[in-house]
């Protein structure tokens, strides 16, 4: 009887110590499973972090560089526009000091002598008030002679400086005012200015 319990006991304790390692290897084993799966978890977080941060990375360099650019390119037009405002006064100023009364009687008398060469022709000259008396008498007292057509002045307020001239009875002028000239040089000076400006930006 004795031996009996004996045997029963041992077989029990061997059966516990087998169950016991076979639960043990399963904890074991399931942890590593965990474990692996936690790693994997983890580095597919970490992949997608850095993948997230690369694209930010990206679009900020790409928006970095797109606002540089505009930057860049705001910059050369507001340079550009003081270049062409500067250019515009420095212009402005020659042409009105160009424009003096002795100047435009001198171009009067030039026109009409060319246009009055083979027939009398009566010309109509558009000024501002202001002018108007001036060249009155700086035609007749000096350039009397030169004249051989009658010449009429009439005063037009939108004339600030220069004149408007043409045939009389026509009612054609050409426009010989100071807002025409300066037109005209900027037009031809601008894009001479611009060139010399792109040429140093680009040496």
């Amino acid at each position: 009887m004795e031996m009996q319990l004996s045997s029963l006991i041992e077989k029990i304790k061997k059966e516990g110590v087998e169950q016991a390692r076979r639960n043990s290897e399963e904890i074991l084993k399931e942890a590593q499973e965990k474990k692996k799966q936690v790693i994997n978890n983890a580095e597919e977080k970490a992949s997608l972090i850095i993948k997230e941060a690369e694209e930010k990375a990206a679009k900020l360099k790409d928006n970095s560089e797109k606002a540089i650019a505009q930057a860049l390119r705001d910059a050369i037009l507001s340079f550009k526009g003081e270049i062409k405002d500067i250019l515009d006064n420095i212009i402005k100023r020659e042409v009105q000091e160009a424009l003096t009364d002795e100047f435009i009687a001198d171009l009067i008398i030039k026109i009409a002598a060319a246009w009055t060469k083979d027939k009398k022709t009566a010309l109509e000259i558009m000024v501002n008030q202001q002018d108007k008396k001036r060249l009155e008498e700086l035609i007749l007292s000096k350039f009397k002679k030169e004249l051989t057509s009658g010449i009429t002045f009439k005063v037009n307020p939108n004339v600030s400086k220069g004149i408007y001239i043409g045939i009389k009875g026509e009612d054609v002028y050409y426009d010989l005012t100071d807002k025409a000239i300066l037109e005209i040089l900027k037009q031809y000076l601008r894009p001479f200015i611009i060139k010399i400006i792109e040429s140093r930006k680009d040496g």
